[in-house]
């Protein structure tokens, strides 16, 4: 008998059914999703070190840098940055692209037209990062949303 499927009870051994195995977890893990959707995925800004919340900023940046790249590949294809706003249109990236407001670890691109475009992303941290391009002119800005009113990870002066 398979020892992985069997279990001792009191000097008997009994199988363990795969089905009732795989419901457990099952609801173990639906479970382990329960709880409220007010905060960050991954945990609050209040519940983060300030290690973390650079970490989590840092990311966000490096994936908004990424989206734009992506954005900027597909407008050299298409010649229209509205043309450049799905996930379908751009391919892989590594963002999760919403057409609604972002949340965290969430990106979405807004303003999008022929000569420009808005990236906002949400950091874990609650910190909101955004990259905005007009015709030539690139701006990247960001909005400190943590209760602490301080980004771990260089939103400095409302810029990044």
């Amino acid at each position: 008998m398979d020892e992985a499927r069997t279990q001792q009870t009191t000097g008997t051994a009994r199988r363990r059914s795969p089905l009732l195995v795989a419901a457990a977890a099952v609801v173990a893990l639906g479970l382990a999703g329960c709880g409220g959707d007010d905060g960050p995925a991954g945990g609050t800004a209040t519940s983060l070190t300030p290690a973390d919340a650079r970490g989590a900023d840092t990311t966000v940046k490096d994936a908004v840098r990424e989206l734009a790249e992506s954005v900027e590949t597909c407008f050299k294809g298409s010649g229209d940055y509205a043309l450049c706003t799905t996930n379908r249109q751009l391919g892989a990236t590594t963002a999760s692209l919403t057409p609604a407001r972002p949340r965290a670890g969430e990106a979405t691109i807004t303003r999008a037209t022929r000569t420009g475009y808005r990236i906002l992303m949400v950091s874990l941290s609650g910190t909101r990062f955004a990259l905005t391009r007009q015709g030539s002119s690139v701006i990247r800005s960001c909005a400190v949303k943590t209760p602490l009113g301080r980004s771990g990870g260089g939103c400095t002066g409302n810029g990044w």
